[in-house]
């Protein structure tokens, strides 16, 4: 049996408007259009879309010729209709036009993004709106580039950042990350034919291919020779030598990271004093370990920054070089660690990332003293632990209100009566040998000079 039709109701839906019928809609559409003219273009585009991605691409670029070369200003109330009207091309661009016709679709896509800089000549715009629907648009440039392939591509996006940098660096540079390989090495290839910019906005722009196609030497073309001097940079280029193989070259950008510039000028002036070590300095040495092949001694830096950090990445780095049964005692010893650890709260941290609940519970138990108090996670850690240990959950608790209220001076900050709630409810089935809840708010509150609110113990 054929499924009835839905009936007509008063209620504005698409449904509801199929029953006017396609004259009668067409008829409501050009009065609306008529007292719209941003509407009326939107008509007209779909119906270039409907005759074909020939017309469409005619309508689309007529209608951005015209954008680019107006003169009037655009006030900041104009400026919302602006913005509508520039993401409805975009879509029209990307979803219909590109999909029908990748090369129409990249060349009007190109013509869209060339847009921003008349339009920001001419346009009110205090929050930055504009730039950021073009940088948005930045995805669409790298897929709609894929599809049309390098052949094609990489030509346009040359001429587009040698050319109109001030739009296209910006473009590019966000792209990048999603770019295709190979229009990626184009476009590196194609804007350092002529030697690599060290300033200015290209440089950014070739550091973000290089980086996208793994290209060290481009990486370090692109800074001055002050900028090359800096530990930070350094430090970054012993990395990426590192990992491409350069063992040499790293392990001599990583000792000039730690060596003091000169100052220069006349008269005398205190000596600056030496780069420190920090932890992106000795991330950096454990990978040029890793590339001189010193194995053993790369290890011991990773237990060593284990060790400062107490972090699961740490752990993870050091697991992930290990053969199976080694990886366990690793765990084990790092889990050791952890509860012995001076920073009682950073140890708590890793072991409730970790998992090593009962680890966890049993430092909580033994140093209850040096319970700071103070993590934020302090409430997740609890309702994790209560079921098991709710010892550890109620100890946690009573250190985080006890933190709370030392910070503010007032037993009802935000969280204390949370903390201390809960804190109750577990505590009434722990042992008698647990100091009393009502004990415990009073010795609270006679060390900041309150008293408890009655009622709420």
């Amino acid at each position: 049996m054929a499924k009835a039709a839905p009936k007509l109701r008063k209620t504005l839906s698409q449904a509801n408007l199929v029953h006017l019928g396609t004259e009668r809609l067409a008829g409501l559409l050009m009065d609306a259009a008529s007292a719209d003219p941003a509407f009326k273009r939107s008509l007209r585009l779909e119906i270039a879309a409907e005759l074909g991605s020939v017309e469409l691409a005619d309508a689309l670029n007529k209608r951005m010729d015209e954008l680019a070369s107006s003169r009037a200003r655009i006030s900041w109330r104009k400026r919302p209709e602006l913005l509508r009207e520039l993401s409805r091309l975009r879509v029209l661009i990307v979803d219909r036009l590109a999909e029908a016709n990748p090369t129409l679709g990249f060349a009007s896509l190109v013509a869209w993004v060339d847009l921003l800089e008349p339009l920001q000549d001419r346009t009110k715009d205090p929050r930055g709106e504009l730039p950021a629907l073009f940088a948005a648009g930045a995805d669409d440039v790298a897929r709609v580039a894929g599809v049309l392939g390098p052949e094609a591509a990489v030509p346009v996006l040359v001429d587009a950042v040698a050319t109109r940098a001030s739009v296209w660096a910006g473009v590019i540079g966000a792209a990048a990350v999603d770019l295709d390989l190979e229009i990626a090495r184009g476009l590196l290839a194609g804007l350092t034919r002529k030697g690599v910019p060290t300033s200015g906005r290209l440089a950014p722009v070739i550091r973000r291919l290089a980086d996208r196609v793994g290209a060290v030497d481009p990486w370090l073309a692109s800074f001055d020779d002050r900028m090359r001097r800096d530990p930070a940079i350094l430090v970054e280029a012993a990395t990426r030598l590192a990992r491409a193989g350069r063992a040499a070259e790293a392990r001599e950008a990583l000792q000039a990271a730690l060596e003091r510039t000169p100052r220069k000028g006349m008269g005398w002036r205190a000596p600056e004093p030496p780069p420190q070590r920090d932890e992106v300095w000795y991330s950096a040495e454990i990978a040029v370990l890793d590339a001189e092949g010193r194995d053993d001694e790369a290890m011991l830096s990773r237990w060593a920054r284990f060790e400062r950090l107490l972090t699961p990445e740490s752990l993870r780095d050091i697991l992930d070089r290990l053969e199976d049964f080694e990886d366990v005692e690793a765990t084990d010893r790092a889990i050791a660690f952890a509860t012995q650890a001076f920073d009682l709260d950073r140890a708590l941290g890793f072991l409730m990332a970790w998992g090593a609940l009962r680890e966890a519970a049993g430092a909580i138990s033994s140093r209850r003293n040096e319970l700071g108090g103070r993590a934020d996670a302090i409430p997740l850690w609890a309702s994790r632990l209560s079921s098991r240990y709710p010892l550890a959950a109620v100890l946690l608790l009573r250190a985080r209100a006890r933190a709370l209220v030392s910070l503010s001076g007032s037993l009802h900050a935000e969280g204390v009566q949370e903390a201390l709630d809960e804190a109750e409810a577990l505590a009434a089935s722990l042992p008698d040998d647990l100091e009393p809840h009502t004990r415990f708010v009073d010795a609270l509150s006679k060390t900041r000079g309150e008293r408890s609110r009655p009622g709420r113990r």
